[in-house]
């Protein structure tokens, strides 16, 4: 309340509203002493109150003139306080603000209950309130005002409510950012969505490529591969040769590009089944072991004895992972060798963590060129001269295999001398299966063997072998320090029982020092092995004249080394190093002696069928019980423990597949219950290959029955592998055997002669019997067909399909199928036209057959 000044008030154009007013019993009563007459001393008691609160406080009378203030409302108006007793109030205000204020003095005054407002003043706002003052009468005779300063209460009331509508403001645009955020989310699963149909259609497409360009791939392959089996000229050989090697590469191009598309999609799944370690390693050595031996390069394999064989994972793409790492060194070396070690890195009581490194001596890599090598499409040459083709792809998916298998791959960063790839894979043990023991045909246990390589690598694998087969065992570099050897065991009264030696050494090589161990008297019974680096002709008869006991060419396997040494030391107790000489042993005698060991049980119902396989069997040297049903077999399983078993689908009194349950069950009287089950079946429908596996069969073949795949798959269970390992194989082999073939032939003489192997006289017995076999299948057609009895009906076609199948008589077998599916299908209109046409069929084929 400025008093210098009364114009300089700040004017005000808000507009003026009462607070809201408190009832009569509320008003304070505002005790300053006798309205009257103010006796002695009364003058400073209301000072004093007025002084004692904590807020501007004037005294008014009625008429609104101040009688007393405090020190506080001074300060507000900036004069002394004699300048404001005495005074009207209102003088210190503008109109507008003295009449909000002498409205509020007057209610107070005419209703004797406290008038309120809001004021503003200089800039500042403030509650004012007047309390009424009562004489003895009840009479209002002054007033007590008090203005309290609430600009900064308003100010953050205002604050607040500008951040109330800052915050529903963000609070509304937070809104449209989440419907903006569902629409992008929206937007993005719907992308996800045709990307993964994308995907799919691509891996589709792929797949249906693969197999449309597999297909006539598979018969380049096949065709030539029979092309290559007849004479031909040597510029003939070669382009047919040509042929099949480019086809075989372009297979391999599809299959990686295949690969590829599965990864990318997410599509590529481990397939955990049981397996043998050292046997997958084995297949990978054989199968690059030719060429390796083509290029005249060592090719060697070191697995650490302490590595568990039983594992369970994925074979086939560990298979592949080798395959891409050492088919890289052999293709990439052109001299020296190439050594796979295999040891381990963790293990647990479930699990093992195994490392392989594979070292070569070929061409390097550049360490500039190091980085890109597992991404796909990469070469180390990507120049447009490159030596050595490839598309780049078979890094980039060993890298993904290997990860998917819970492990890492890498190379060691050197150039030109050689490169090392390693890559670690993680296993789960086989709880329930122990380690297979070798079939000893002696115990090596404790033999003393000396084996002579000047290559530290060879050493390294030979002694390993040994070691795992509890040998006592020494190595030598070369020739003149085994002999020492030799001589100090002779004379320390425990000589070596044998000797391995490398056929080429410097100084003294390998027929060399068999000579001088010959000629020593104290040293010529010791039994000799050579090993030979490239096998000429001759070779062997010469190491047999000079007294070795075994000859065998590299690469050579652990099972075949294991097989050899165990035939030459298996002779009569007690004789060995006392003059006897065990037969001469070679590569081929051994797989000869494997054969005959192996016992094959073959089930089948048709007697053409039982000859027709009992004979390739039989050439192909193993041997063979059969039997005409499954009930049989399971007989016959009980009795002796066969090695494998050839098992029809359909036979009656007991089908394939129901002894295949039986022989399964643990508490049937089988010898045998893992014994490997292979389904033959004339039936190659979709889904029947899942039906046999989940029947507890191992594998499948066809009818007709092949003498090369017969042997594949007799091979293949044998050597301890598993089903699917090669899956991409499998299902083209199992849609071209379902579609058939759809050439015309009556009779293809030819394509069965070379089935028999070439014997005219089987093939002859083999017509002979189905010229019998087949009418009488067709009466009992004919008899199903007068009865209606569709089923039965089918199962004579499907009986005729099998051996015009195992016959090469293409139209008939087609006729047949077509006839059994009318009978599954209970369609009796298709199966009258079909009988008519199966006889018909039947009748041409009798009369080419008999030509």
């Amino acid at each position: 309340m400025k008093c210098e000044d009364m114009t300089e008030a700040e004017p005000t154009n808000e507009p003026t509203a009462f607070l809201s007013r408190v009832d009569e019993h509320e008003t304070p009563r505002m005790d300053f002493g006798p309205t009257d007459k103010e006796p002695e001393g009364g003058e400073k008691r209301t000072h004093a109150r007025l002084a004692a609160i904590s807020e501007t406080a004037l005294l008014l009378d009625a008429e609104g003139t101040v009688l007393a203030t405090n020190q506080i409302a001074v300060r507000v108006n900036g004069c002394g306080t004699d300048r404001i007793v005495g005074r009207c109030v209102y003088d210190f205000f503008t109109p507008q603000q003295a009449g909000i204020l002498k409205t509020a003095a007057s209610e107070a005054v005419q209703t004797g209950r406290t008038g309120r407002t809001e004021l503003k003043y200089w800039g500042r706002t403030y509650d004012c309130s007047c309390y009424p003052i009562f004489d003895t009468q009840r009479k209002v005779v002054q007033l007590a005002v008090f203005a309290t300063d609430i600009t900064e209460g308003i100010r953050a009331k205002e604050e607040l409510q500008r951040a109330k509508e800052s915050a529903e403001a963000a609070n509304q645009q937070l809104v449209e950012v989440n419907k903006q955020l569902e629409l992008a989310i929206d937007r993005a699963n719907e992308m996800a969505m045709r990307a993964d149909r994308a995907s799919r259609a691509k891996s589709e497409f792929l797949a249906n490529m693969s197999h449309e360009i597999r297909t006539p791939m598979n018969g380049v392959i096949g065709m030539t591969g029979l092309l290559l089996d007849t004479d031909l000229n040597s510029e003939q050989r070669e382009y047919t040769e040509t042929i099949c090697a480019s086809a075989n590469s372009l297979i391999q191009i599809i299959n990686n590009v295949l690969d590829l598309s599965k990864i990318e999609a997410g599509r590529m799944e481990l397939e955990i089944i049981d397996f043998d370690l050292r046997t997958a390693i084995k297949n990978v050595y054989d199968m690059l072991a030719p060429k390796a031996s083509e290029k005249g390069l060592e090719l060697s394999c070191v697995v650490h004895p302490e590595i568990p064989s039983w594992l369970k994972g994925d074979p086939g793409k560990l298979r592949q992972i080798l395959v891409n790492l050492m088919g890289n060194s052999v293709k990439f070396t052109d001299e020296g060798r190439i050594v796979t070690r295999v040891s381990p890195e963790r293990e647990t009581d479930t699990h093992v963590t195994v490392q392989f490194t594979v070292t070569d001596t070929g061409i390097g890599i550049p360490v500039d060129r190091q980085g890109c090598l597992f991404k796909s499409f990469s070469q180390v040459d990507i120049s447009t001269t490159r030596l050595y083709g490839g598309t780049g792809l078979g890094l980039a998916i060993s890298k993904q295999l290997v990860e998917m298998m819970g492990g890492q791959i890498g190379i060691e960063r050197k150039e030109g001398k050689g490169s090392t790839f390693w890559f670690t894979a993680s296993f789960e043990k086989q709880q329930l299966q122990k380690e297979a023991p070798q079939p000893l045909i002696c115990d090596m246990r404790g033999k003393r063997i000396l084996a002579v390589d000047e290559n530290p690598a060879i050493r390294e694998i030979l002694c390993a072998h040994l070691a795992s087969w509890d040998c006592r065992y020494r190595a030598a570099a070369g020739a003149q320090e085994a002999l020492s050897m030799l001589a100090h065991a002779v004379e320390a009264g425990d000589p070596f029982h044998l000797v391995i030696v490398e056929q080429v050494m410097q100084g003294m090589d390998g027929e060399a020092f068999g000579r001088a161990i010959k000629s020593d008297p104290t040293l010529k019974d010791t039994l000799l092995v050579m090993l030979a680096s490239g096998g000429q002709r001759g070779d062997a008869a010469r190491t047999k004249e000079i007294g070795f006991a075994a000859y065998l060419t590299r690469p050579t396997s652990r099972s075949q080394l294991f097989d050899c040494l165990a035939t030459v030391l298996g002779g009569p107790p007690g004789q060995i190093g006392d003059g006897w000489k065990p037969t001469f042993v070679t590569r081929h005698t051994l797989v000869e002696a494997q054969k005959r060991r192996v016992r094959i049980l073959v089930a089948e119902d048709n007697e053409i069928n039982r000859k027709l396989a009992l004979s390739l069997l039989e050439k192909l040297g193993y041997r063979v019980d059969t039997v005409s049903n499954g009930r049989e077999a399971v007989k016959a399983l009980e009795m002796l423990a066969y090695d494998i078993v050839l098992m029809d689908v359909r036979m009656p009194e007991m089908d394939g597949l129901e002894a295949t349950s039986v022989i399964r069950n643990e508490q049937s009287g089988v010898r045998n219950h893992r014994v490997p089950i292979i389904a033959v079946t004339a039936d190659a429908m979709s889904g029947d290959k899942e039906r046999f596996i989940d029947a507890g069969m191992d594998d499948y073949i066809s009818k007709p029955i092949e003498s090369r795949e017969l042997l594949d798959v007799i091979e293949r269970h044998l050597a301890g592998r598993h089903p699917g390992q090669d899956t991409a194989a499998d299902e083209t082999t199992f849609a071209e055997n379902k579609t058939g073939s759809d050439r015309k032939d009556i009779f293809d003489r030819d394509e069965l002669m070379r089935r028999v192997g070439g014997d005219e006289q089987l093939l002859k017995e083999l017509l002979s019997k189905s010229l019998q076999y087949i009418p009488a299948q067709l009466r009992g057609l004919r008899h199903a067909m007068e009865g209606n009895d569709l089923i039965l009906a089918g199962d004579c076609a499907h009986a005729i399909k099998g051996i015009s199948a195992n016959l090469a008589a293409h139209a008939l077998r087609k006729v047949a199928y077509e006839m059994e599916l009318a009978g599954r299908d209970r369609d009796l209109n298709s199966a009258r036209t079909l009988a008519n046409k199966l006889e018909n069929e039947f009748e041409k084929f009798q009369i080419i057959a008999n030509r």
